[in-house]
């Protein structure tokens, strides 16, 4: 038994809309699953970045329990470095090494920036400190590089 010609076309006809009707669908799940993917990959960045900043933050707090931690993952890096001056009470140079890091758009260093500044405006407000170490960190907060929060990022007042 011979199927006709037109019977073989309506076949071929609707084997071909099946495949083109499966590839599009294939095709719609993979962009549907490609935006998800791209949002978690901005999710998991979000979180790394929020580690690292919590690296720095107690880096540079005056009595962390284990600094070598945070120190290891910063090391060479110029917050880390500039970790190193301000924990030496060298706060123009730490200013001076993450401010040019920042400048060129290292956004933890200015983020050092951000929160040694926080740290400084504490220790002069703090009554228990002793004056001339209040007086000290008062006068770096005044050469202190100012920084503004855009869009989740850090960044210098006046940078990009």
């Amino acid at each position: 038994m011979m199927l006709s010609d037109k019977t073989i076309k309506n076949i071929a006809v609707w084997f071909l809309v099946l495949i083109g009707g499966g590839l599009l669908t294939g095709w719609a799940y993979a962009v549907k699953t490609s935006w998800q993917n791209e949002e978690r990959l901005a999710e998991v960045s979000s979180d790394l970045k929020s580690i690292k900043r919590s690296l720095i933050r107690i880096s540079i707090k005056t009595n962390p329990n284990d600094p070598t931690v945070a120190t290891d993952l910063l090391s060479g890096t110029a917050v880390e470095q500039g970790i190193g001056h301000f924990k030496a009470g060298e706060f123009p140079a730490a200013y001076a090494a993450w401010s040019s890091a920042a400048k060129s758009g290292d956004g933890d260093a200015a983020f050092a920036i951000f929160t040694a500044t926080a740290a400084l405006q504490e220790k002069a407000r703090d009554p228990s400190v002793p004056a001339a170490e209040r007086k000290t960190a008062a006068a770096a907060i005044l050469t202190a590089p100012q920084v503004v929060e855009r869009n989740g990022k850090f960044v210098l007042k006046g940078g990009n």
